[in-house]
């Protein structure tokens, strides 16, 4: 049988408590808890997230790109983007069969950039690797490291209409005068 004691301590050495007593301090503590769980189970969930849809939906949506990348669908992609490609593109990306290589080189007045990957000039795919680098404009390949080369979306203050644009950890410069350019600059390595 467990005997109480008069003070409530219950046998344990009692803290004085301060004036309102730790009522208010609990509550305080117990919210800070919850709102750091909520964070931590937030973040997890969004982390969840990203991998899921970068893994798994960008790999799906990215099938079959390898064919695509010779069926350019210009009009569709300038209507949709808002961008300027010209038409001579479209048989430029039919007749460069090398394209689909990742062993690619963009060479032109003394630079020499490392392309990983070019990407079809599809609205599917321009959309979905618009998404993935986050480029306001038609993402037209990829370089070796976090780099894209793009087309900016018409419009856009200080960049030129139908210029590509290499865009890498915050940094961008005008690669060429058009799409077309760029395509005649991609040598294999």
């Amino acid at each position: 049988m467990k005997r109480e004691r008069i003070d409530g301590s219950h046998g344990h050495a009692c803290k004085a408590r301060p004036e309102g007593g730790w009522e208010g301090l609990n509550t305080i503590g117990f919210m800070v808890g919850v709102a750091l769980m909520a964070v931590f189970v937030a973040g997890g969930l969004l982390l969840l997230f990203a991998v899921f849809r970068f893994s798994f939906i960008s790999s799906r949506r990215n099938k079959g790109s390898g064919e695509r990348l010779y069926r350019p669908e210009v009009g569709s992609v300038v209507s949709s983007f808002q961008v300027t490609i010209g038409e001579e593109v479209g048989g430029k990306y039919v007749k460069s069969r090398g394209l689909h290589h990742g062993d690619l080189v963009y060479v032109r007045d003394g630079r020499r950039l490392p392309v990983s990957r070019v990407i079809p000039l599809t609205v599917r795919d321009a959309r979905e690797w618009a998404k993935i680098t986050g480029v306001k404009g038609v993402p037209v390949a990829l370089d070796d490291g976090k780099g894209v080369f793009y087309i900016p979306v018409d419009g856009q203050p200080g960049k030129t209409p139908g210029t590509v644009i290499h865009s890498n950890a915050g940094k961008e410069s005008v690669v060429a005068g058009s799409l077309g350019e760029f395509i005649d600059a991609l040598k294999e390595t």
